[in-house]
């Protein structure tokens, strides 16, 4: 499923973005859609990673789209991929659970009829389903193993400091696999409105102070989906020397209207760190 819709995202970009190249990356059965651009500045001085929210995609309108396509005009590298869906099971109810258990009575199910005036129902497309493949406890690992393939991607493309920008759920899971997993490998890392799912045990607020790389937090001043304040307070604990934090008010979790503040906040962060003065 993930890599049907990778393929008719892949059709439409392919008909409308010139700029951009169109990658498979992974193996069998694990492919998944990688979306690169390159700097066109004539003055690269780093790679960028992006991983989009969950249930989104690697050119989701807006923030997505804006980061990969702005950013390859001020020196970046940019590399753009898909990632699975992660789709919490919700807890049974008690009744449903106490009848899960052996040697009880199956509940009454009320017969349904059809109704004649509703006619056929019509056939759903399959790219329009989210994907469930993976179980969502496996979601993070597998995460983890595409952002390892983008990065050996983007370190053959070019040999340059390399960040990340990870949104929402993305975010939170590349704060946690970064410390063991990445961190000899990336240059910086930017958390974009993290969310913390109550099955997973990540603390965002913890995780992302075990990293001694430049971090960047960008947080919406309305309805934040985790407490940047949280994360800020550990900052001071822990000393962080390389964290920093942007809340920008007037905006929430899909920063409308606050998109190229967000942009150019990453510009700034990434020239402060990883470019060379001239």
């Amino acid at each position: 499923m993930d890599t049907r819709r990778g393929k008719i995202l892949a059709t439409q970009i392919q008909q409308q973005d010139k700029e951009t190249e169109i990658h498979w990356l992974g193996t069998e059965p694990d492919t998944f859609l990688a979306l690169f651009r390159a700097d066109h500045s004539g003055e690269p001085f780093a790679n960028l990673l992006i991983l989009h929210d969950n249930r989104q995609h690697p050119d989701w309108p807006g923030l997505v789209n804006s980061l990969r396509t702005r950013l390859a005009a001020h020196g970046w590298n940019t590399l753009a991929i898909s990632l699975p869906d992660y789709i919490e099971q919700p807890a049974l109810p008690l009744r449903e659970q106490a009848s899960s258990e052996p040697g009880a009575e199956p509940a009454a199910v009320a017969p349904t009829t059809p109704d004649p005036a509703a006619g056929a129902a019509t056939p759903e497309d399959p790219a329009d389903k989210p994907s469930v493949e993976y179980p969502a406890a496996e979601v993070p690992d597998v995460v983890d193993a595409r952002a390892r393939e983008a990065i050996t991607f983007l370190q053959q493309k070019a040999d340059l400091p390399l960040a990340i920008v990870a949104v929402g759920l993305s975010a939170t899971i590349a704060a946690k696999k970064a410390q063991s997993m990445l961190v000899a490998d990336i240059s910086g890392l930017v958390i974009i409105d993290p969310v913390e799912p109550a099955s997973l045990e990540f603390n965002i607020n913890l995780d992302t102070m075990d990293l001694r790389i430049p971090v960047l937090d960008i947080a919406p001043g309305f309805s934040p989906r985790s407490d940047p304040q949280l994360r800020r307070n550990s900052a001071t604990r822990s000393r962080h020397p390389l964290y920093q934090q942007r809340v920008l008010p007037g905006t929430g979790p899909d920063f409308a209207g606050m998109v190229p503040a967000v942009v150019r906040a990453i510009r700034g962060w990434g020239e402060r760190y990883f470019k060379q003065p001239q």
